[in-house]
């Protein structure tokens, strides 16, 4: 891997674990969605949902196809389809944000991301005990690893925490659905 691209990855592995803090603390404030102060957070975040799903959705087909068609990482069978579920959310989002669609975005984004995530927690268990069904037997292993941060961050536990970040974010959009309701 080249220079810059290992400073990327390096940074991307820093991103990811900032990624999984940040879905720790949005499932706290979820928890804790009847009180004040978690209820201010919900509405900051629900406020930019839609922007932040369009950017997390932006950075993840960007990246993909960064390492795939510059770094020259060949995709194995499992990361086409944690593509499968990310990609059409770059276009979901930004078709939300462009018909000013509050509701309908997040059931669609929230099953490609559960999807998406259920593939990605099962491509994190493949890469870390190498075993899995219909992994490897042709073109790249599923099991391996191109990129290895910090201790356990690879591209799988980045896609992941994408998918659950996005997850975080579209739960507490529709929490604030359930306030606003709750109030009126």
């Amino acid at each position: 891997m080249s220079g810059s691209a290992q400073l990327i990855t390096t940074l991307l592995a820093y991103a990811t674990a900032l990624g999984q803090l940040g879905i720790v603390i949005m499932i706290l404030v979820l928890v804790a969605w009847k009180t004040a102060w978690a209820r201010k957070i919900i509405a900051l975040i629900t406020r930019f949902a839609r922007w932040l799903g369009l950017g997390i959705a932006l950075s993840g087909v960007a990246l993909s196809l960064y390492y795939s068609n510059i770094v020259g990482f060949e995709p194995c069978l499992l990361c086409w389809w944690q593509r499968i579920f990310l990609y059409p959310q770059l276009i979901l989002f930004a078709g939300a944000l462009w018909l000013k669609d509050r509701l309908h975005v997040y059931w669609y984004s929230l099953a490609l991301s559960v999807l998406g995530l259920a593939t990605a927690l099962y491509h994190v268990q493949v890469q870390f005990t190498g075993h899995g069904a219909g992994c490897g037997s042709q073109g790249v292993s599923c099991a391996k690893r191109l990129v290895f941060e910090l201790g356990y961050i690879s591209m799988p536990v980045m896609s992941a925490t994408a998918f659950g970040l996005v997850i975080v974010v579209i739960l507490a959009a529709l929490t604030q659905r359930k306030i606003e309701k709750q109030t009126q």
